[in-house]
């Protein structure tokens, strides 16, 4: 078979609290006049699935390529992921606030819809001045107290506000409640379910001019009242070619953010495919006497049997793939790392 790095059209979102700064950011042509709120660079979910754009597999839908090269594309857990691809990965453009919401984990959405949790990772590409992002509940909120508030409509005053900047990153695991708020460009890495629960949507109507609905008894049954927030600090290490941050290695994901500064070079033996969202700079993709270049705002697979590549060039890569955290942790050891940095990793700092 032949394997390539896969590129992907992206597949935007219309959001009543949507913007154009994805346009602006990643100085892209997009066609429509709406308020884009979300583009999913790779997808393969009911409500949108990406078409490669480049190569002998070009306007294929990744489903598709799946179903037909499973083994190539995927690596060894493919089965698995072929009757559900286990990410979904997106830039969320917050012009105005999203609902004050929560995310249920895999055993209450396996009963109620029929599909994955929704554990997810925000890194913040771009934010104005003085931006800040919802994340969890002030620590002397207690359980009955936040539902009474859910339930009389003061639920504003038990949130817990975060104070963000461009660089910054936070882990959301299931049953966090959190909303983006206004003037955020997100990086989004995120297991792959659409399935979001409000709780609170600032009076507002939607894009149909009708209030949007909440999920009230959903969401309060999955809230996860012991849920501690913090910034991820990430584990960093250098060298002369590139800089590597790991943020968040939990049994979902894995995410680290790579700054070329020369080279980067990985190996996939075959196993696991690996994803690349291209932040900033201009970069070549090396892999079998052949180039891929990739530039700011595209996403890239690299699929499990491609095995051997190079990235070469200057610029800032979120790089996703799938490990089990305690692998992850051991191959950090052995490049020298301890226990209290291990501990700087969200997800692996609560398994260790």
């Amino acid at each position: 078979m032949i394997v390539y790095p896969l590129k992907f059209y992206p597949l935007y979102k219309e959001k009543v609290w949507g913007g154009s700064n994805i346009q602006r950011y990643f100085q892209r042509n997009i066609s429509e006049k709406l308020p884009i709120g979300e583009s999913w660079e790779l997808c393969c979910h009911e409500h949108g699935t990406s078409l490669i754009k480049n190569g002998k597999y070009k306007n294929i839908s990744i489903t598709d390529l799946i179903n037909s090269k499973g083994h190539d594309i995927l690596g060894e857990n493919h089965e698995e992921y072929a009757k559900s691809f286990p990410l979904l990965i997106k830039y969320i453009d917050a012009n105005d606030k999203l609902s004050v919401q929560v995310h249920p984990n895999d055993e209450y959405t396996n009963y109620r819809v029929g599909e994955s949790g929704k554990i997810e990772m925000w890194y913040i590409v771009d934010a104005m001045e003085n931006a800040n992002i919802i994340y969890g509940l002030k620590e002397d909120c207690s359980k009955d107290e936040f539902i009474e508030s859910v339930m009389n409509n003061s639920i504003k005053d038990n949130l817990n506000y975060v104070d963000i900047k461009a660089g910054d990153v936070l882990y959301i695991p299931a049953g966090t409640v959190h909303a983006i708020c206004e003037g955020t460009l997100i990086a989004e890495i995120q297991q792959n379910s659409d399935t979001t629960y409000r709780l609170y949507d600032w009076d507002r109507v939607g894009l149909d001019g009708k209030p949007r609905q909440l999920h009230i008894t959903d969401a309060v049954s999955v809230i996860d009242h012991g849920v501690k927030n913090n910034k991820a600090q990430g584990y960093t290490f250098s060298n002369k070619d590139y800089d590597k941050t790991v943020y968040v290695s939990c049994d979902k994901f894995t995410v680290e953010k790579i700054n070329v500064k020369r080279k980067y070079v990985d190996n996939l033996n075959g196993k696991i495919f690996k994803i690349y969202m291209c932040l900033d700079g201009d970069l070549d993709i090396i892999h079998n006497n052949k180039i891929e270049f990739l530039k700011a705002g595209e996403t890239i697979l690299i699929p499990a049997s491609l095995e051997n590549y190079r990235i070469i060039g200057n610029g800032t890569l979120i790089k996703t793939y799938i490990q089990e955290p305690m692998e992850v942790a051991k191959r950090l050891n052995s490049m020298g790392a301890t226990r209290e940095d291990l501990l700087k990793i969200e997800g692996l700092n609560r398994i260790i």
